[in-house]
């Protein structure tokens, strides 16, 4: 009896494979947990230190994420609306 195992041995490989990607994304992946103390006004926070520190630095600095930083709707807004009256006294 002649039988065609290539199928059956090429599960190990993929396996195999599956098994380093999750190993990398357990890798990569971290994770910030906890209570995380936040101003109610200017949005710092307070990080291990006791030190207070714009969100964003404290993310960067404990994460692989980057920020790019824009405006709201809201925000974009209330700035114009500065910019319009700083250049338009009265």
């Amino acid at each position: 009896m002649i039988r065609d195992i290539t199928e059956a041995t090429r599960f190990p490989d993929e396996k195999d494979v599956l098994i380093a990607r999750h190993t990398q994304a357990g890798d990569e992946i971290k994770v910030i947990h906890g209570v995380l103390l936040i101003c109610m006004r200017c949005k710092k926070v307070r990080n291990d230190k006791g030190s207070w520190q714009r969100l964003d630095e404290y993310i960067d600095s404990r994460s692989s994420v980057k920020f790019s930083h824009g405006y709201c709707p809201e925000c974009a807004e209330e700035v114009l609306r500065e910019v319009y009256k700083t250049s338009n006294p009265g």
